[in-house]
């Protein structure tokens, strides 16, 4: 049941790529007839040098663009100051002990995203030239993934990456097929190595990712023949964690999938991740491999949204789980760290708040460094029903003396992750959900909680309410 990190390695592209995200509203048009009044904000990354940095810009209802730009490499930073109106935008500024360098661009309106072209000129350097696209996520359900429609073909939406000895996938932008509309991308590989995180994509966009809030991934795939392919939210600095993760089993009908969960990270500098390696030499899917080899897979309307309203996903539909309040005590626990599971103990300790009846506590000095080296389990490994098209949602009361992490996994007979779910928790209870629409082949699924990190060493864990909700009709 061993749970796989992100090896995220971007390489790809000597371009400067600017990505503002909006998180103001825009006022009336100014005398100079400049939209775009208002505080946006976000970042910009070099692929090719693995470097990336954030970007804040106000403009002015007069054309003054001012603001900060930040290099998260090097920690450097540095004001800004210059003009913007309508159709272009110029703006200057210098680390401490650097030349000046100047930034110029163009400004086309595309739905409600901004996009354009820029150069970004080093004083007596090197000039790079790039795009960007600015968008404004702080108004309701707007796409945190720029272009996701990919109707601006020709911009750079994804950055190939690959782990050796995986080859790098190619990426191309492609129109004509009847149940797609408009432009769509084109991903394939000649060698998927054999693991599905040695060969995958990830999206450009700087994902500024809130505790507290509930996003949904909205995502419209096929292939020319069945192959699976794995969606997460992660964090793009080492050690490369999982917020949510799951897995799509794809077929040569183009299908809508979709996936909420409520986010207990602050990250400001989240990954969006497509990875479709091999699967061949994975422990957890030894029984049913999956060779992606030359594969084609489409993705379009592409969506990562922020629910404004509500900040909550609501549990419907009947309970999987038995004994989800350990009230039976019939729940397991297995430390493959300290070969011990006398950790595991359910308890009644008054003054624990938000918690009633009886509820499980558990601490270990050595947690491991995988999330698989530590799990609790129900009895017997309780077995779920999944169906294909069928909405479940995943969720638990917890708490911990100090800051720690979990993760609420879903896998298959086989020990095939085919959900994740990570949450930090901390001294304040909180009630932790998941939803996930199941769109492989109907099967038995178990569920199971990975408590292995080193960040969990001699921390105090208590759950309550751990449950699985099947909506009744799919």
């Amino acid at each position: 049941m061993k749970q796989k990190w992100w090896h995220l390695i971007p390489a790809f592209l000597l371009v400067l790529l600017v990505v503002l995200a909006g998180c103001g509203g825009n006022s009336s048009p100014a005398s100079n007839n400049n939209s775009h009044v208002g505080t946006w904000e976000g970042g910009w990354v070099i692929p090719g040098l693995n470097q990336s940095g954030g970007l804040q810009i106000t403009i002015a209802a007069d054309g003054k663009l001012s603001g900060k730009i930040t290099n998260d490499t090097d920690g450097n930073s540095a004001f800004i100051n210059g003009t913007s109106n309508n159709t272009s935008f110029s703006f200057t500024y210098q680390y401490t002990g650097s030349p000046l360098s100047t930034v110029n661009g163009t400004l086309t309106k595309y739905n409600d995203e901004l996009i354009g072209n820029f150069s970004n000129t080093v004083e007596g350097g090197l000039s790079y030239t790039g795009t960007f696209d600015a968008n404004n996520p702080s108004a309701a359900n707007a796409n945190l993934l720029i272009n996701g429609d990919t109707e601006v073909h020709g911009a750079i939406n994804w950055i190939p990456w690959n782990n050796n000895p995986g080859v790098k996938p190619t990426s191309n932008w492609v129109s004509g097929f009847s149940d797609f509309s408009g432009y769509y991308t084109e991903l394939s590989s000649t060698n998927c190595a054999t693991h599905e995180y040695h060969v995958g994509i990830s999206h450009r966009s700087r994902i500024i990712l809130k505790s507290g809030k509930t996003y949904t991934i909205k995502i419209k795939i096929k292939s020319d023949n069945p192959g699976r392919l794995n969606l997460a939210l992660a964090n793009s600095f080492p050690p490369y964690e999982n917020y949510t993760r799951r897995s799509i089993y794809t077929t040569t009908t183009a299908t809508v999938y979709t996936h909420s969960f409520a986010s207990t990270i602050d990250d400001p500098n989240a990954a969006f991740i497509i990875t479709f390696g091999n699967t061949t030499a994975d422990t957890d899917d030894a029984i049913n491999p999956i060779n992606n080899n030359g594969k084609k897979f489409y993705i379009d309307d592409v969506e990562l949204t922020e629910q404004i309203t509500p900040d909550s996903i609501t549990p419907v539909g009947s309970p999987l789980l038995p004994d989800s309040g350990f009230d039976a005590g019939t729940w397991f626990g297995w430390n493959d760290v300290t070969k011990s599971a006398t950790e595991f103990e359910f308890v009644t300790v008054p003054g624990i708040d938000g918690f009633s009846g009886q509820y499980l506590h558990f601490k270990s000095p050595d947690c491991g460094s995988e999330g698989w080296q530590v799990q609790l389990w129900p009895s017997a490994l309780t077995t779920i029903a999944l169906t294909s098209g069928k909405t479940y949602t995943v969720s638990f009361k917890a708490r911990s003396s100090t800051t720690g992490i979990l993760q609420a996994v879903i896998t298959g007979p086989d020990s095939a992750n085919y959900f994740s779910y990570t949450v930090n928790t901390s001294n304040t209870t909180q009630t932790y959900t998941c939803k996930f629409i199941f769109n492989g082949p109907n099967r038995t699924g178990e569920f199971v909680i990975f408590f292995g990190n080193i960040r969990n060493d001699n921390v105090d864990f208590y759950l309550d309410d751990v449950q699985v909700f099947a909506e009744d009709s799919i």
